[in-house]
């Protein structure tokens, strides 16, 4: 079967991250609630976009195992080159920490194929900013997003 897809532009400017064009597979989630959304910027510290999150758009703060940087030993240096913190002071394992907590526990994978399903789907769809998938990692077309700012009128 074959994707059928379609760019938008996904409007929602959020702190940091740029507003970009965002390419989905259409009407691939059957619950539009359960998806993830992989959030991508224009980055302060590498040549190119670098991930921002890998986030499951069910729950945040999820119980699960702890963050254990220790673990993620065999993909640290891409980590750092395509998961940088561009928050001063640039603490990039304390950034890992924070997703992982906040998002990664949702995700029932483990620690290190959290990080690396991120770093695998960026290397698939950059330089685009916005991308959605099913919970099969298959590409969908993103839900309308709020936005953060009303429409002037």
């Amino acid at each position: 079967r074959h994707a059928s897809l379609a760019a938008t532009l996904d409007p929602s400017p959020t702190a940091g991250v740029t507003p970009g064009l965002a390419l989905f597979e259409k009407n691939a989630a059957d619950n539009p609630k359960k998806y993830y959304l992989l959030r991508l910027e224009n980055s302060c510290l590498a040549d190119g976009v670098t991930i921002h999150g890998l986030w499951p758009q069910w729950a945040e703060w999820c119980p699960g195992p702890p963050f254990d940087p220790a673990s993620l030993g065999k993909i640290q240096s891409e980590l750092q080159k395509w998961w940088p913190s561009c928050v001063p002071p640039y603490n990039a394992t304390a950034f890992h920490e924070h997703e992982w907590l906040k998002h990664g526990k949702c995700t029932n994978l483990s620690l290190l194929s959290y990080f690396e399903t991120a770093l695998n789907l960026r290397a698939q769809v950059a330089p685009r900013i916005s991308t959605c998938f099913t919970q099969t990692f298959a590409r969908m077309d993103c839900p309308p997003q709020p936005r953060l700012c009303p429409t002037p009128t």
